[in-house]
């Protein structure tokens, strides 16, 4: 009689403890990423820094990325594309066995480029055009430098 007792107290250990275990120890981040009029972005890196370490994810054809498993607690989502600005976000909370979800929208960002032109004189006289007080157009030849065209103005010989 004690063993059966035992048994069923075993027994009843293991039933009880087993939904424990398969409790879910983990949450889920999603999100969708667009552009500024709406299109969805696909292959967007979308990093995750955080308790669970460093994950990346690239978001799909319809600008969606997971994050299926990652330990609660809060974390850095950064997502990057070429061409639109970088999104930081770090305060994002992922609690146990929910699912966090951060849609994003990019911006296009600002394409500066800059252009430096070099050369030599190749001591060809140029011809200028200066806009006239009165209005009209004078055009004349011969100005080498700036300074030609200063002394032209001001009705002096050029060098």
């Amino acid at each position: 009689m004690k063993r059966f007792g035992l048994v069923l107290a075993l027994l009843a250990v293991v039933v009880f403890a087993a939904p424990a275990v398969a409790q879910e120890q983990t949450g889920q981040l999603v999100g969708k990423i667009t552009a500024e009029g709406g299109e969805s972005l696909p292959g967007v890196s979308v990093e995750l820094k955080g308790p669970s370490g460093t994950l990346v994810a690239v978001t799909d054809a319809r600008g969606e990325y997971r994050f299926p498993r990652v330990t609660p607690g809060a974390y850095k989502v950064t997502a990057r594309l070429q061409g639109f600005q970088t999104y930081e976000n770090s305060r994002v909370p992922v609690a146990l066995g929910d699912k966090a979800t951060v849609n994003v929208t990019l911006k296009i960002s600002a394409v500066m480029e800059t252009v430096v032109v070099t050369g030599a004189s190749s001591g060809i006289g140029l011809a200028c055009c200066v806009r006239l007080a009165s209005g009209g157009w004078r055009v004349f030849g011969g100005v080498r430098t700036e300074e030609d065209a200063c002394r032209y103005l001001e009705g002096g010989p050029m060098a």
